[in-house]
């Protein structure tokens, strides 16, 4: 839990980074390039990993469907100095990016492009087994779409522990 919570607040400060420096500038912004964004993450980034005590961090920024940039911070494996690779370090997000996928969802709501109540099979081009009827996008989004997890064979008969030994 303390790695989410890190990673929560290393999220926070680069937002508010970023928000810190449209606010104290009333001009007109500059073009994001490769070069004036990697120059600001270069910058910021080992500062805010330092401050959130983070070993390492990816920082991807997509501009108009192309990757404008993609750099590796801080270390991959901290005990031996092996440094993050953008392309090959792999950061396993965790329940953080809910908060990512239901705001996206929640904007496509306000869009009217997903209705909250309607059959989630409306959305998908796959069929989900729905064990208790219909499942709507706000039973998944709330956890409740009835995939109940289910133990078979857990326990063995004494006749059969018998034979074993």
């Amino acid at each position: 839990m303390k790695l989410l919570a890190k990673i929560f607040c290393l999220f926070l400060l680069i937002v508010s980074g970023i928000q810190g420096l449209s606010a104290q500038r009333q001009v007109e912004p500059e073009p994001l390039t490769a070069d004036n964004v990697s120059a600001w993450l270069d910058g910021f980034i080992p500062y805010a990993l330092n401050t959130a005590d983070v070993a390492g961090a990816v920082v991807t920024v997509v501009k108009d469907g192309e990757i404008l940039v993609n750099t590796g911070y801080g270390y991959a494996d901290l005990q031996n100095q092996l440094p993050v690779d953008p392309n090959n370090t792999l950061f396993r997000p965790g329940s953080i990016s809910k908060l990512f996928a239901w705001t996206a969802i929640m904007q496509l709501v306000e869009q009217g492009k997903v209705e909250l109540d309607a059959n989630v099979q409306d959305y998908i081009d796959f069929q989900i087994p729905a064990p208790r009827g219909t499942i709507t996008v706000r039973h998944l989004m709330t956890h409740t779409p009835g995939f109940e997890e289910v133990l078979q064979d857990l326990l063995l008969k004494t006749a059969v522990l018998e034979k074993v030994t």
